[in-house]
């Protein structure tokens, strides 16, 4: 059984599951109270009380992890003429510290979140979280005797969870901070995020809308050279009824969609309201199915080749 924990403002949810015959057969799905504010607040016991409650209920010991995107950087850029990967890693430290301001990045952890390759041009997806937060994650997991094999932010595993094959528009809403956090994911491009503060939750019809018009700017002006048109908006949990209603007699009710379901998602317990309300932990499970499969052809491939 593999085991996927998403970090949200509102709660926190957990996914357990397994890999059948190639695909991902999700077997559990529990949600507990969020503890991303004691995240924030570097306050480790409530997070290794969290994590001592999920390891009563499962036998396996390691986990993977989401966290808010909005406790992320992440942004894409095009490269031509790229010469190796040494050169692609220091444009990926130069292009998430500029997005910070820093002139350094010790106190984070840079990686690539996605690597969309033609030839020597590359669009490169750079993802970097405070190493604070992976420090204190780990230690709370090793507390309650958990091991973390691995950590992202949320809006990669989510459209992991479509299969990356759409041009969408996720969005995060932290009402406690009044803030949206739209991530747009492009299949030959590449992932971005931007940050839309609104006034308060009365504002929020009217800070989405603003919120919607700014991504629909960034976004045509970063995938407008592969004829770019207006991202689907994908449907989350998070969001009030009221709210939800609100945005149904709004302009954006035709942009708004269902995540569709990877073809490798099964489960004879749980129907696709439930599986696509925990996209994100299910998509981070989906990474372990790919990885694995990556390894088996790699296996066969180099057995293949000594015969």
């Amino acid at each position: 059984m593999d085991i996927a924990i998403t970090l949200k403002h509102d709660c926190t949810q957990v996914v357990i599951g397994k890999e059948s015959k190639g695909r991902l057969e999700v077997k559990k799905i529990v949600n507990f109270e969020p503890v991303v504010q004691y995240l924030l607040s570097d306050k480790i016991t409530p997070i290794q009380n969290l994590f001592e409650k999920i390891a009563s209920q499962v036998k396996e010991n390691y986990i993977h992890i989401t966290i808010p995107t909005d406790l992320t950087i992440m942004n894409c850029k095009y490269f031509e003429n790229v010469p190796n990967n040494n050169y692609l890693k220091q444009e990926i430290d130069r292009m998430v510290m500029n997005s910070l301001g820093l002139k350094d990045s010790k106190a984070f952890i840079i990686d690539k979140g996605k690597i969309v390759k033609t030839h020597k041009n590359v669009w490169l997806t750079g993802v970097a979280v405070k190493k604070k937060y992976i420090e204190l994650l780990s230690n709370a997991a090793a507390g309650a005797d958990l091991k973390i094999l691995s950590i992202e932010n949320e809006a990669i595993s989510a459209f992991r969870f479509e299969g990356f094959n759409d041009t969408y528009c996720y969005i995060e809403n932290n009402v406690a901070q009044t803030t949206f956090t739209l991530s747009g994911s492009h299949p030959k491009i590449g992932i971005f995020t931007i940050i839309k503060r609104y006034l308060d939750e009365e504002n929020q019809q009217k800070g989405l809308s603003e919120a919607v018009e700014q991504f629909d700017q960034i976004a045509a002006d970063t995938f407008g050279q592969v004829n770019y048109n207006a991202c689907n908006i994908l449907q989350l949990q998070g969001f009030h009824k009221t709210f939800m209603q609100t945005i149904d007699e709004s302009e954006l009710v035709d942009r708004f969609k269902i995540m569709p379901m990877s073809d490798y998602v099964i489960s004879q317990s749980y129907g696709p309201a439930d599986l696509t309300a925990n996209a994100a932990p299910i998509g981070l499970l989906l990474s372990t199915i790919y990885e694995r499969r990556s390894k088996r052809e790699a296996l066969r491939s180099s057995k293949s080749v000594r015969k």
